[in-house]
């Protein structure tokens, strides 16, 4: 199988969308193309997977600009987030403003690769969600599938996830 024309993000999409219901019998050959970095407009990304989800998450009505009053939220990508512990990058980070108080949400992108291949790479991702949890944050990981079956369902998700958190603190909970 043949990967996308380019690293266009309309090309990726166009090319997930033919992606076999049924595993592929050569993963490698999906794992190659989550491995590779993708540009959405002025923003790199480690792969098309995460420019797919990058998309979709724009497309929620998410800023990259801190300072903009309006949208659901504050998108960060491959941001750097201090556990006390270390620094751990997250892929994307969701924030936003409620009172006096922080909504934070990291999103985890993982491909195969690097995530799931063998046990250390997956007691890392534990670990890493553990010492992000500590220092606040709700972690939420997509797989590379998932976000090639359906960027937009998982950004609906994240952004559910943020919404639900944003009401629970105006209700006092």
């Amino acid at each position: 199988m043949m990967g996308p024309r380019s690293h266009n993000v309309a090309d990726i999409l166009d090319w997930a969308e033919g992606l076999p219901a049924a595993p592929p019998r050569d993963p490698e050959a999906v794992v190659d193309i989550l491995d590779e970095g993708a540009t959405v407009g002025s923003h790199k990304t480690h792969s098309p997977a995460e420019a797919a989800m990058l998309t979709a998450l724009l497309g929620c009505g998410f800023n990259t600009d801190a300072r903009a009053a309006d949208g659901l939220g504050t998108l960060w990508q491959q941001h750097p987030i201090d556990t006390g512990v270390g620094c751990i990058h997250v892929d994307f980070a969701l924030t936003r403003k409620v009172g006096q108080r922080n909504v934070r949400i990291a999103i985890e992108v993982d491909g195969h690769r690097f995530h799931q291949r063998t046990k250390e790479q997956v007691e890392r991702d534990y670990r890493r969600g553990r010492e992000l949890a500590r220092a606040g944050w709700v972690v939420i990981r997509f797989s590379g599938s998932e976000v090639f079956r359906d960027a937009g369902a998982c950004a609906i998700e994240a952004s559910a996830i943020l919404i639900e958190a944003v009401d629970r603190i105006r209700s006092g909970q």
